[in-house]
Formats: structure tokens, sequence, C-alpha cells
């Protein structure tokens, strides 16, 4: 087992190291081989120096990812390794909401693998899986997080400069609290929450104050994704039929005045404003005048992310990256990690679609990249089950090219973790 002493190495690093020590074989001794921290404006670099090595970083989360690779390559006599992460925020998101709410203890383990990887976002998303105050049923019998739980978690990833970030549903994704009567007067139709109802705001105003006071983070996923039938149930019952794109852009603008009262900056999916304007088609909407026009009237201080997992061509991400481009400069991505099709998961397609919509965003000058971890019908594959597939995304994020071949610099009880599944 090896035995590191960290030089210039203050409190909060040296709880991050010793909670590393869950995960990879290693010893903390002033007796060890001495690893000097020094903090530079930009980058990752990796050096074996006469008294030991040496780990130049830019923030927590390049330290931690520094250390894995010296942990990974201390064989190697001449050591030497620069990196540069090509997006200003790289995350993960884990879906909470398929029946499948992760123990406080999964996340923090899966936490220690999110910093070795050198990630400095974790998004959770909870449809109705989290309580929220003044509304007794969300969440009930579903394992839904506490408000100290949240707090718990929260902490954690701050130890290792992983901001964590509420991804919630703000218009549909909520049909498990339509079979609760106490909500059928805010439901327009099947999971999708009615537009211009009071009692609808009400709600999401709940949501926002209590996310508020858990999250330590301003940021926030607001969803709004595959509302295909939003506007035509009891809105077109009670109102008529109104230009549904209108109607996205009401109700926008209404949780955009929630993330202003309690101090969010907001992203969301992006593919309705899209789904609206061409008939149900996200991936090939064509621009007009007309359809410019309409999309210039979409609030620019929310973030567009363009979500993606199916494709393995890399113009296809490009020209629907300069499309959300024409619109905003607001715009993030979201790739895949594919474990919601089964019991096992395919980290080869993950790979195939990873190494093409990395490279579109690099081009493209994106700074936000998001990886899902969805658990569609059930959630059966294990969070565990994609690492490779996060391992792959993190070393094309922070490099230029990855063999798919071998995944040698995993280590040990990483490795082990996925085996199990």
């Amino acid at each position: 087992m090896k035995t590191f002493f960290f030089k210039n190495c203050d409190e909060q690093q040296l709880i991050a190291f010793n909670e590393l020590q869950k995960l990879l074989p290693f010893t903390i001794s002033e007796n060890g081989i001495c690893i000097e921290l020094e903090q530079i404006e930009s980058g990752l670099e990796v050096k074996r120096t006469l008294e030991g090595y040496v780990i130049k970083y830019s923030s927590l989360h390049t330290l931690f990812r520094g250390f894995y690779l010296l942990y990974s390559n201390s064989h190697k006599e001449n050591l030497h390794i620069k990196q540069h992460c090509s997006f200003k925020d790289l995350g993960v998101m884990i879906d909470n909401s398929r029946n499948a709410v992760l123990k406080v203890e999964t996340i923090k383990d899966f936490v220690l693998h999110l910093s070795l990887l050198g990630y400095n976002i974790l998004q959770l998303y909870t449809e109705d899986t989290f309580e929220v105050k003044n509304e007794e049923y969300f969440g009930y019998m579903r394992g839904a997080f506490t408000g100290e739980e949240i707090k718990e978690i929260d902490g954690y990833c701050k130890i290792f400069g992983i901001e964590l970030v509420p991804c919630i549903q703000t218009l549909a994704h909520l049909n498990q609290i339509t079979r609760y009567e106490r909500y059928d007067q805010i439901i327009d139709t099947s999971d999708i929450l009615l537009i211009g109802e009071e009692k609808t705001y009400e709600l999401l105003d709940n949501i926002f104050s209590t996310i508020s006071q858990h999250f330590t983070s301003r940021h926030i996923n607001i969803g709004m994704d595959e509302a295909h039938m939003v506007g035509l149930g009891k809105y077109l019952d009670r109102n008529g039929y109104h230009n549904r794109f209108d109607l996205m852009l009401e109700h926008l603008n209404k949780v955009l005045g929630l993330c202003n009262k309690y101090g969010f900056q907001p992203q969301m999916w992006s593919d309705m404003f899209f789904r609206l304007i061409s008939g149900g088609n996200y991936y090939n909407t064509t621009l007009d005048d007309e359809t410019k026009e309409r999309f210039q009237k979409i609030p620019k201080d929310v973030k567009l992310v363009y979500w993606d997992y199916y494709s393995v061509d890399y113009d296809h991400y490009v020209n629907n990256l300069k499309l959300h481009k024409s619109i905003t400069n607001n715009v993030g991505f979201a790739g895949g990690a594919w474990k919601w099709t089964g019991f096992a998961p395919d980290n080869q397609f993950s790979l195939k679609t990873g190494e093409q919509s990395v490279k579109a965003c690099k081009d493209e000058s994106i700074d936000s990249f998001l990886v899902t971890c969805w658990g569609d019908n059930g959630a059966e594959a294990s969070v565990y089950s994609v690492l490779p597939s996060l391992y792959y995304y993190a070393e094309v994020a922070y490099g230029e090219q990855f063999d798919k071949a071998p995944f040698t610099c995993l280590s040990a009880s990483m490795t082990e973790s996925i085996n199990v599944f």
C-alpha cells in the first residue's frame, strides 16, 4: 500500500484525501512520499520530482483528478502530465425519480468517483422525490430526500469542489403526484401542470422556497422537457386553443420570476421550443424568418440545454449546436451514459455517441457538458454500471484523444465496483 505526505495541504483538502482512502488503497503519513500541492491559474499538471511529486491544480476538482492521475501512473519514471478541461462545467446527472432514490451513503461514495475523474457538477434529478414544505404528498412513500439529507450531500460535495445542483420539473414529468386529488386541479393532461392556474404557481413557489434552503448552489435545472400535450387538456377546455409556443413562454416567464425571487440562475431542457415549432421534431428544425422571430422571444437569462443521446454523427451535433447558438449564446449540452434500457448498461454505445458529441461541443465552444444517467422504467441498472462511460467522458473532456479498448488506468477498487454489475 502506498503512503503519501501532502505538502502545502490545507484542512479541507486533507479531509478530502482522508475520504478518498475509502476508494483507493493508500495511507497518509509525514514519512510518506512527498506530494507538493501548488495552485495555478488554469489547467492541471502532475510531475515527478527529486523529492517525490508535484500536483499543480487550478481548482479542487482538478486537484483530485491530478491525484488520481498520479496514483495511476506513479510507476512511470518520467511522469509528466498536463491537462486542461475543455468545459467550465463538467457534470453528471443522477436520476432519483424512477423508484430508485439513492441512499445518502451511496451518493457520497459516487462523489468520490466523480472527484477522482475531475467532474465539478452533480445534478440530483428529483421529480417528486424530495420533501417540500406545505406539500405532504410530495414524495409520499417514494423514499424522498429530506432537507437534512440534501444538506448533508451538499456539504460532502463541497469538500471535493463539486457543486450539487437541483434538477427538478416545473411543467411535465410529474406523473407521480397526479394520483392525489389534491393536485387534480393543477393538472392539464397526463403528467403536465396546468399553465395559468394560480395553484400551479403556489406549488412551484413551495418547491423553490424549499430548494433554496437546502441547496447552497444558486444554479438550477428547471426541466420542462417532453411536455408534448401541453395546453391540450384542461387548459383547452377552459381557455380554448392557444398557440402552444406562446404558452411555453408564458409559463417559462412565470418560473423565471420564481428563480429571480429565490436567487437562482436557471437552465432548462430545450426540446419543447423546437418540437412546438416543427411539429414534434427536435433534432432537425429549420429556421425561417417566422421561426427566428419566435425563437428571439425566448429569455436570454435561461441556459438552453440541448440533450441528445442517440447520434454517432458529428455533423448532426454541430448542426444542432449551431441552431441553438443562433437563438442564444447561453447554451449547454447533455449527453447520456446509457443505463436506462434494462439491467445491463450500454457503455459501448455511450462511448460512440460521446466521442462525437464531445468533439462537437469542443469545436463549438460549448462551456457546459452534462452526462445524464437516466433510470427509465424502474432504474434496473446500477448507477455504478456506467462508471466506464463516466471515465471516458472525463478523459475526452480533459484530453484530445482516448484509447477506448483498455480502461487500463482504472484503479483496482474502481474496477471492482464496475465488475459487480
